[in-house]
C-alpha cells in the first residue's frame, strides 16, 4: 500500500468512527468487521462485539446476526446461547438473510431456544428464497425427512441442487441421497462429483467423505468401493465423525477393505466420542453383542441412551428393551414403558413409512410390547382399551402376535366391543403370517400355527395338523410345543392317547421351566399316568409350577396341605394356596375355601 493509500485508508477508518460516534449504525457494522477481521486495526473481538452492540441496538440487522455469531461462539463475549438466538431473532425480523439461517440452525439443535422444527422451516424458507446456499441445504434436507415439513422430494431436490451449485459442499450428502432413490440426472451427479473432488482435494474432510460416497453409490462417477474406502479414510484420519462412521461400515462389510469388525468398532467408538448419533448407536450395538469389541451391556446402555437422546428411533427402543429386561441396568417396567412410546412418537413425527426397514421392525416392537404390557398392567396401569391401540398399531406394521391378541381381543369383547368378523380377519392375517414363517422352520411360528390350527383361529380346526406342527416345534426345543403335544398325548387331541409320549414331551417342557408342563407332569405322578404313582415327585413338581404362579398347581398344592398327603397336614398352607389360586381364577380353589374353610374369595 502506497503511502497515500494509507493516508487514505486511515483518512476513512476515522471517519467511519466519528460516523459510529455520531450514531450511524452502518458506521458501527463496518468498524465492527474491520475489528472482527484484523482489517486495518489489530483484531480485536471485544472492540469488534461493542461496535456491533450499538449498531444493532440501532435495529441494523445485519450488525444483529454478527452479534448474535459472537455470542454463539463466546468470542469476544461470554458464550451464551440464549443471548445469541435473541439477536438472531432481532436480525431476523429484520429480514436479514443470514440472521434467518442462524436463527433456524437454533430452532434445529434447540440451542438457545425449545427446539421447533415446523419454526426453523419457515425461517429456512425465507432464507432459501433470499438466496443463502446453507439455508437451501438445510431446507433440502428438511424436505428430504419430513421435519417441520411434510415430505416433498422434489422440493428437496430443487433446493439442495440450488445449495450445491451456489458451492454448498455441506449439501452433497443429502444430494447423494436424492440420486441414490432416483431423483435428478446424469449431468447433476458429474456436476456435484466435480465440485466435490476440487474441495476434497484441498484437504476438506466433509468433501472427503462426501466424495466418497459418491464412489461407494457411483454417483457422478464410477463405482469404486476402494476409492470410496480411501477418502472415507483421509476424511477419518481428520477426525471427522461421519466419515468415521462410513469407514466403519467398509471394514463391517468388507468392501474396499478387509472385513474387520474390531476396527469398525474403534471408529464407531471415535465418532460416537465426537457426539455423532448414528455412531453413538452403532457402538451401542457392538457392545451389546460383543462384537469387535468385548460385551459389556451397561456401557451398551449407556451410549444407546446418548443416541435416543439425539432421537435415534431404534436406540429408543433398544433402552425400552434394556429397562423392561434387565440389560446393563436395573429392570424398571414404568422407565421401558416410556421409551417404548418415545420412539412411536418420534417414529411419528418422522413418519414410520420413511424409516429404514430395520428402524421400522424396532418401533413395531415397542408398539406390541405397549400392548402387551397395558394388557397385563405390567410398568402401567392396566387398561385392556389401550391394549388393544397398542396391538392395532403393531398389527397394522405386519405384527403377526399383535394380530393374534387383537382376534383373541375382538372374539372376548376385551377392551373393544365383541365383534366377530374382525375377530376372524386377524386371526386369519395372523394365521396366514404363521403358517409362511412355519414353513420356512421357525419353530415359535409353528407353535403358534398349531394353536391357530387347534382352536380354529383363522383357519379350520384341525387336531391332527395342530399335533403335527406342535411336534416340529417340539423337535426343535420349543417348551410350549413341548407342552401342548404332552397334554395332546394325555388327551388323544389329534392323536392316539399315549402317556408315554404325553409323559416324554411334558418332561421336556418341565425341566425347560414350562410352569404348565410342570403341573402335568406332577399330575402324572400323583395319578399314576404314564409313571409309577409318587407324591413326593407330584409334590415336587407342583411346588415348581407354584413357584412361577401357576393356578392349578396352587390348587393341587392346597390339597396335598389340606388331606396332609406326603407332607404334615396343615390348614394355615392349605389356604394360603387355595386363596392364592382362587386369586389368580381357579374356580376349584374357591370351592375348596368355602367348603372346607367357610372363606369367601372376593
Amino acid at each position: 500500500m502506497s503511502k497515500t493509500e494509507r493516508i487514505n485508508s486511515i483518512t476513512q477508518f476515522r471517519l467511519m468512527q466519528l460516523r459510529a460516534v455520531l450514531g450511524s449504525a452502518k458506521a458501527g457494522l463496518a468498524l465492527g468487521d474491520l475489528y472482527e477481521n484484523g482489517v486495518l486495526v489489530a483484531k480485536d473481538l471485544p472492540t469488534a462485539a461493542k461496535y456491533y452492540q450499538k449498531a444493532a441496538k440501532k435495529r441494523n440487522a445485519a450488525a444483529q446476526n454478527r452479534l448474535g455469531v459472537l455470542y454463539a461462539k463466546g468470542a469476544g463475549v461470554e458464550q451464551d446461547d440464549q443471548t445469541a438466538a435473541h439477536w438472531y431473532l432481532e436480525s431476523a425480523n429484520g429480514e436479514d438473510p443470514d440472521g434467518m439461517t442462524n436463527l433456524a440452525k437454533c430452532y434445529l439443535d434447540g440451542h438457545g431456544v425449545t427446539q421447533n422444527y415446523a419454526l426453523a422451516a419457515g425461517w429456512l424458507i425465507k432464507a432459501a428464497e433470499a438466496g443463502v446456499h446453507e439455508a437451501q441445504g438445510l431446507l433440502g434436507g428438511l424436505y428430504l425427512s419430513g421435519l417441520g415439513v411434510k415430505i416433498d422430494e422434489k422440493q428437496a431436490f430443487y433446493w439442495i441442487r440450488r445449495s450445491v451449485q451456489g458451492g454448498e459442499l455441506s449439501a452433497n450428502s443429502a444430494l447423494t441421497r436424492i440420486y441414490r432413490q432416483g431423483g435428478g440426472n446424469d449431468k447433476d451427479a458429474r456436476e456435484a462429483f466435480a465440485q466435490t473432488e476440487i474441495a476434497a482435494k484441498r484437504g476438506d474432510p466433509r468433501a472427503q467423505n462426501d466424495l466418497g460416497v459418491c464412489y461407494a453409490v457411483g454417483m457422478g462417477v464410477a463405482k469404486s468401493d476402494g476409492d470410496a474406502a480411501l477418502w472415507y479414510g483421509k476424511a477419518a484420519k481428520q477426525n471427522y465423525a461421519v466419515a468415521q462412521c462410513n469407514l466403519a461400515y467398509i471394514y463391517i462389510e468388507g468392501r474396499g477393505a478387509t472385513e474387520n469388525p474390531k476396527m469398525a468398532a474403534h471408529l464407531w467408538k471415535l465418532a460416537a466420542e465426537q457426539g455423532y448419533a448414528l455412531a453413538q448407536k452403532e457402538y451401542a450395538i457392538c457392545l451389546e453383542h460383543g462384537a469387535g469389541v468385548k460385551q459389556n451391556l451397561g456401557e451398551s446402555t449407556v451410549w444407546y441412551q446418548k443416541a435416543a437422546e439425539q432421537g435415534v428411533v431404534l436406540a429408543m427402543v433398544m433402552m425400552g428393551q434394556a429397562y423392561r429386561l434387565g440389560k446393563g441396568v436395573p429392570i424398571d417396567q414404568e422407565v421401558a414403558a416410556k421409551w417404548y412410546v418415545r420412539a412411536h412418537e418420534r417414529a411419528e413425527e418422522i413418519g414410520i413409512e420413511n424409516l429404514n426397514e430395520i428402524d421400522r421392525h424396532y418401533v413395531i416392537v415397542a408398539q406390541y410390547n405397549l400392548g402387551w404390557m397395558y394388557g397385563k398392567g405390567q410398568g402401567v396401569e392396566h387398561d385392556e382399551a389401550k391394549a388393544v391401540h397398542w396391538f392395532e398399531h403393531a398389527a397394522r406394521g405386519g405384527e403377526k402376535s399383535a394380530q393374534r391378541n387383537l382376534g383373541i381381543r375382538y372374539s372376548l369383547g376385551k377392551g373393544v366391543e365383541r365383534d366377530e368378523e374382525k375377530a376372524a380377519y386377524w386371526f386369519g392375517l395372523a394365521a396366514e403370517k404363521y403358517r409362511v414363517a412355519a414353513e420356512a422352520g421357525d419353530a415359535d411360528a409353528q407353535k403358534e400355527y398349531a394353536v391357530c390350527l387347534s382352536l380354529g383361529r383363522g383357519v379350520e380346526k384341525n387336531l391332527q395338523e395342530a399335533a403335527r406342527w406342535y411336534q416340529k416345534a417340539a423337535e426343535q426345543g420349543n417348551g410350549v410345543a413341548q407342552t401342548n403335544l404332552g397334554h395332546a398325548y394325555s388327551q388323544g387331541n389329534g392323536v392316539e392317547v399315549n402317556y408315554e409320549k404325553a409323559l416324554y414331551w411334558t418332561r421336556k417342557a418341565a425341566e425347560q421351566g414350562q410352569a404348565r408342563a410342570q403341573n402335568n407332569l406332577g399330575y402324572y405322578y400323583e395319578n399314576g399316568k404314564g409313571v409309577a404313582q409318587s407324591y413326593k415327585q407330584a409334590f415336587y413338581w407342583y411346588s415348581k409350577a407354584a413357584e412361577q404362579g401357576d393356578q392349578y398347581a396352587l390348587c393341587s398344592l392346597g390339597e396335598f396341605y389340606r388331606d396332609g398327603k406326603f407332607v404334615e397336614k396343615d390348614d394355615q398352607k392349605a389356604i394360603e394356596c387355595f386363596r392364592a389360586s382362587a386369586e389368580k381364577g381357579h374356580p376349584e380353589a374357591a370351592e375348596d375355601l368355602k367348603k372346607y374353610y367357610g372363606i369367601d374369595v372376593d
